[in-house]
């Protein structure tokens, strides 16, 4: 038996099989869509813009309402100021006033002083030179 050398190498090499693959298949390359994510970043912008514009309404009612309660605080001053002036302005309080701060008399009037037991008053009076009847 002779083995021939073309038997041997087949032996211990087995010729090779054919390896059936199928075509690999083209991996469809997924195209980025742009526009989605552009109509989010848009979208975004937007509420934060108007989120923005939100807060600073907020602030400006605010403002108003301070100035709203400053001004009738002002108009309530005004107005108290301005009875005020009134009153200053009446003869009737300026003679009195007058009276008081002054101690000032009408030609004829008597001057009735409420003593207090135990105390002794001055016969003269700051700004009277002589007490009259």
């Amino acid at each position: 038996m002779e083995v021939s050398y073309q038997q041997v190498v087949e032996q211990v090499f087995p010729p090779e099989k054919p390896v059936i693959t199928q075509p690999k298949k083209k991996r469809k390359r997924t195209k980025f869509r742009w526009r989605p994510l552009l109509l989010f970043l848009v979208g975004i912008y937007a509420l934060v813009a108007f989120v923005g514009l939100k807060w600073e309404l907020k602030e400006a009612d605010a403002q108003i309402m301070a100035l709203e309660e400053k001004k009738a605080s002002l108009l309530a001053e005004q107005q108290q100021l301005l009875e005020e002036k009134e009153k200053l302005n009446n003869p009737v309080y300026i003679e009195r006033r007058a009276r008081e701060a002054l101690g000032l008399i009408k030609p004829g009037e008597k001057i009735l002083v409420p003593a207090e037991p135990g105390q002794v008053l001055s016969l003269k009076l700051e700004g009277i030179d002589e007490i009259g009847d």
